[in-house]
């Protein structure tokens, strides 16, 4: 599509620059059901001019914003400073002129954001490893190390022994090694719950302190390697600080996993098929996670020495199918939740035999 970040794009408001201005676009089945009764010939006058209202509201918004922008001293701070490049393809309606280059305004608010967290907090260089092996001496000396090292997460990955212990734990632990040898000595790695095993669906959850036993190959190997970190903050005498992350959801995340396939069913009118229904999961929103990772940063809070641990989790225990159900609602799906019911175990009473 080329304009699918338009006002009057089909596509909810999921992003940022798109302004909706019909509101038949914005509630799946509900806003096919509108769109019928408003197809009427009375209503469609009705309906077809207030959209032309709301549109040139739009537009005026749109030109006034632009305004601003363009004589705004911050913005021209910002656009020397991360220089922008191809920030209006796709569609791009926010847009604004500067020195004959056009500019996106979510950019732009995006930057400005980066650039007020930045200075809330005293260091040189974040590191956010991943996958991939890097060379620290080229990046030169940074305050602290942020480890996201996490293969196994998929389904067909968790039993994965060999590649997930040589990322997870050899790969991860070189890393650390090296950034000590580069003179870090603040370390925050984002840990699993997957190291619990199947205590997680218990249904009073968790504490930190418990015992782990992890059931698979991707919570075994976040064991071993948060073990590692655990002595190495005392042989090293650095600060590694460990927050424990339960399930988390929200846009943005892979295909696969759960809230993503619900959104999907609503889209495309399909069922849900669950395999655990009535499984317990800790539920914690991305934004939730998000606000807690950035300020776990701020190692001058909650000050500790050698090793910390912290649960991140908003404390949400639901089975799987209450879950499903919030969210089916919220988006407003046309499909069915299946799943197989359990069966009930019926006590057989035994008669006495002489």
């Amino acid at each position: 599509m080329s304009d699918f970040r338009g006002t009057s794009a089909g596509i909810g408001t999921s992003f940022a620059d798109n302004i909706p201005s019909d509101i038949r676009n914005e509630f799946n089945i509900k806003g096919r059901i509108i769109g019928k009764i408003f197809a009427l010939p009375i209503l469609n006058k009705v309906f077809n001019g207030q959209l032309n209202l709301t549109q040139n509201y739009i537009n005026d918004f749109i030109k006034n914003q632009a305004i601003v922008y363009q004589n705004n001293k911050n913005v021209e701070n910002l656009i020397n400073k991360y220089h922008f490049k191809n920030t209006t393809e796709f569609g791009c309606i926010q847009i604004f002129e500067k020195l004959g280059i056009k500019y996106s305004t979510t950019y732009l608010q995006m930057a400005d954001r980066i650039d007020k967290l930045s200075k809330s907090f005293n260091f040189n260089v974040w590191i956010i490893i991943i996958y991939k092996k890097i060379n620290l001496n080229r990046i030169g000396k940074f305050d602290i190390l942020v480890h996201f090292a996490s293969h196994g997460t998929k389904p067909n990955e968790r039993d994965n022994l060999k590649k997930n212990l040589e990322i997870n734990v050899f790969n991860s632990k070189e890393l650390i090694l090296k950034a000590i040898n580069n003179k870090c000595k603040k370390f925050l790695i984002i840990g699993s719950s997957s190291e619990f095993g199947g205590m997680n669906i218990r249904a009073n959850g968790v504490k930190k302190n418990d015992f782990r036993n992890p059931d698979d190959s991707y919570g075994l190997s976040k064991l071993i390697f948060n073990n590692i970190v655990n002595n190495y903050s005392k042989k090293y005498k650095c600060k590694f600080r460990i927050m424990r992350l339960f399930p988390v959801y929200g846009d943005g995340e892979n295909s696969s996993r759960l809230y993503s396939t619900i959104k999907k069913c609503a889209r495309e009118i399909k069922n849900l098929f669950l395999k655990n229904p009535f499984e317990i999961r800790d539920f914690s929103h991305i934004n939730f996670v998000i606000k807690n990772w950035v300020d776990s940063l701020n190692f001058n809070k909650k000050k500790f020495e050698n090793c910390q641990t912290f649960h991140v989790s908003e404390s949400n225990r639901l089975t799987v199918l209450k879950f499903c159900k919030i969210l089916w609602k919220k988006f407003d799906c046309a499909g069915k939740i299946k799943y197989q019911k359990q069966k009930k175990k019926l006590k057989k009473n035994k008669k006495n035999k002489f």
